[in-house]
């Protein structure tokens, strides 16, 4: 009986799924809402029946739950809102484990959190070529168990499993010489996604659940023989559509119903009481209050997921919080109180849950009173962790609140951030720091710029000192750095005193980033030059930066490639002329480069494992560009390559007609 009611709500997730709007209208929903009634009421009954008839049932009580949680996020909220009580309780019992004995934790905090933050996370598992291993294998350990199909078979067909696998990176891959491989076509229709807590959006503007955050632009003729990602694939000839397709299969049903019952707590929150939600707020507190040690992390994780995703959806729909001081205390206690966690997820989860918090608010005299009390506790407390903690705060309130609103506190904020920057004594205390100086930088704007002489002589000055294995200082560091040159914008380009000498200092940061032996850190440098070069372009010099550009192309870094990938794209569009002239390490001599930027151009990379050879140095960057559509994988980066070929061929193609034919003739006999 429960397998042929997970089996009926799962068909109809799928109708809701890909009918809707067109067929989902109001009469189709009164239809299914007695269906729905019916199964919330089942709900209440699940925990009997797994007890009495045995733990076998499990498994398929969590589809039927899972399903159900689905199914009302794609129905809208107003079709059930006498049935809100209910569906609530479920679902705060779903996500604080209050019937399961297993620590088992959403998978969505990381999607959630800010993307900004993977700093402070540490993870930079979205810039190596070996990002689906490393994925996997923590997904394996967080999750107490790997991917398989064997977990839902509907994942094959529901949109969460097809919009998964179409998430991964898309290439194009040359057809191989076998005839079987030209016969066949890969026939791929998705629809439009756009960033959010949780939908997605198809083509006539039908709106899905979905627990991933991706972006894939669709074609309407389901006809066509093309996955279009932002780009017409149809229009390159003799070539498959190759997806590095995640053959993983779907997460245990355990952590997939956490996960949906955070994503409809996040949309319901909204539509409840003030009371209610303060109720709520309190029993999260208590909650974990009565777990300790591993336990206690499980339901502060999908605790705080939930929070964050309430908030999203609040500020997202232009929802007020509410003014009851008693439910602004219960959210702000609930907060600091895991600002001094020892988990980095959870301090930075709850550093964003604050910002996201004054972001809703929306009240001056609220956001006084929080930085007030963040700045009283630093001056107070002096564990590492809770001042680290209490630093990313500082940041998130910038970020989200932005930097007209958080203006006052704009001084306080940056002389205590500095300070603690300055103090290399607790380095994990100054990582935290540094990034919330960047945030703040990048928020403040031009209300920043009185600010930027010391943080950048801080820069370069932690940039010098710091030791090299200190990755994350340095990482940190780049990231302010960059914060600095966006905010400085096309100032850079003025000649008085002052300027010339934060040019100088900027020039001098890249340098040094550049030849750190820590492949981020050189792309950041990498970046930083491309930001310098846009704003001001007569100060960077093509010479003795295109040949480090062709070198790194190489790399075996894909973080690394990309930057400098992204930066030859940006020097074909505004001066594919010059880049012509400068695309061997030849070109060096024939241009005289700064000052600054001589010892620059003079410095080799410490690290010749970085490139696949040096002589490729001397090989025509076009000619490396095309032998490398033939191996990179990532998509951004072969967009990259395209872009940067057809500007210079836009740039040249008539002054060097004959050149670009001998060229693409070499490219096509070699393919053939």
């Amino acid at each position: 009986m429960l397998e042929s009611r997970s089996g009926a709500l799962c068909s109809i997730q799928s109708f809701l799924e890909y009918c809707s709007p067109q067929l989902l209208t109001e009469d189709i929903i009164h239809r299914l809402l007695p269906l729905i009634e019916c199964a919330l009421n089942m709900l209440g009954q699940m925990n009997d029946i797994v007890r009495i008839y045995g733990n076998h049932l499990k498994i398929i009580a969590g589809f039927i739950r899972l399903r159900l949680y689905r199914i009302l996020l794609l129905l809208p909220s107003t079709a059930y809102t006498s049935s809100y009580s209910t569906v609530l309780r479920e679902l705060v019992a779903e996500f604080t484990l209050t019937d399961n004995v297993a620590n088992v934790t959403t998978s969505l905090l990381k999607s959630l959190s800010c993307s900004e933050d993977s700093i402070t996370l540490g993870s930079c598992l979205q810039d190596t070529d070996q990002r689906l291993l490393e994925e996997q294998l923590q997904s394996t350990i967080l999750n107490n168990s790997p991917r398989a199909l064997e977990h839902d078979p509907s994942y094959l067909y529901l949109h969460d499993g097809v919009n998964n696998l179409l998430a991964t990176d898309v290439t194009l891959t040359n057809i191989s010489n076998t005839e079987d491989e030209n016969d066949e076509n890969l026939s791929l229709t998705a629809g439009t996604l756009f960033h959010g807590p949780s939908h997605i959006l198809l083509n006539n503007n039908s709106t899905f659940t979905t627990s991933k955050f991706y972006s894939i632009n669709s074609t309407s003729n389901t006809n066509t023989n093309n996955l279009s990602c932002g780009h017409n694939l149809g229009n390159f000839t003799n070539s498959t559509l190759s997806c590095a397709l995640q053959l993983t299969g779907p997460i245990p049903v355990s952590v997939t119903v956490i996960d949906a019952s955070i994503e409809l707590f996040g949309r319901l929150f909204a539509c409840v009481s003030i009371r209610h939600r303060t109720q709520m707020l309190e029993h999260f507190t208590e909650c974990i209050r009565l777990t300790k040690s591993i336990r206690q992390e499980a339901v502060q994780i999908n605790v705080f997921a939930a929070l964050l995703s309430a908030l999203r959806h609040l500020a997202e729909t232009k929802s007020t919080f509410g003014d009851d001081p008693a439910l602004r205390k219960a959210a702000t206690n609930l907060i600091f109180a895991t600002l001094t966690s020892p988990s980095v997820l959870l301090r930075c989860v709850a550093g964003e849950c604050l910002g996201r918090l004054a972001q809703v608010v929306g009240e001056s005299g609220f956001l006084a009173e929080l930085a007030q009390q963040i700045f009283e506790r630093l001056r107070a407390i002096r564990n590492p962790i809770a001042r680290a903690g209490h630093c990313l705060a500082i940041g998130c309130l910038h970020s989200y609140v932005g930097g007209l609103a958080s203006g006052q506190h704009l001084s306080s904020s940056v002389g205590v951030l500095l300070a603690i920057a300055q103090d290399s004594s607790v380095p994990e205390v100054q990582v935290w720091a540094l990034h919330a100086l960047a945030l703040v930088a990048e928020s403040g704007g031009p209300i920043f710029r009185e600010y930027i002489e010391p943080s950048l002589n801080l820069v370069l000055q932690l940039l010098l000192k710091s030791p090299s294995a200190m990755h994350e200082i340095q990482r940190s560091l780049g990231r302010l750095f960059a914060a600095l040159i966006t905010t400085l914008g096309p100032e850079l380009r003025g000649t008085s005193a002052g300027i010339t000498s934060v040019r100088h200092s900027c020039l001098l940061c890249c340098m040094i980033m550049r030849d750190s032996p820590d492949a981020l850190l050189q792309a950041e440098g990498i970046a930083c030059l491309q930001q310098l070069h846009m704003f001001a372009p007569m100060h960077v010099k093509l010479a003795g930066l295109v040949p480090e550009l062709q070198t790194s192309v190489s790399s075996f870094h894909l973080v690394l490639r990309r930057a400098a990938l992204s930066c030859l794209r940006q020097l074909s569009q505004k001066e594919a002329k010059d880049l012509y002239g400068c695309m061997t390490l030849g070109g060096l001599l024939e241009e005289k480069p700064s000052p600054v930027l001589s010892s620059f151009s003079a410095i080799s990379s410490k690290n010749d494992i970085n490139s696949f050879s040096k002589s490729t140095t001397s090989e025509k960057l076009e000619k490396k560009l095309f032998s490398l559509l033939d191996v990179e994988m990532d998509y951004q980066l072969r967009r990259d390559i395209e872009d940067t070929l057809i500007g210079m061929l836009e740039a040249t193609g008539t002054s060097q007609l004959s050149y670009w034919f001998t060229l693409l003739k070499e490219v096509l006999l070699v393919n053939f």
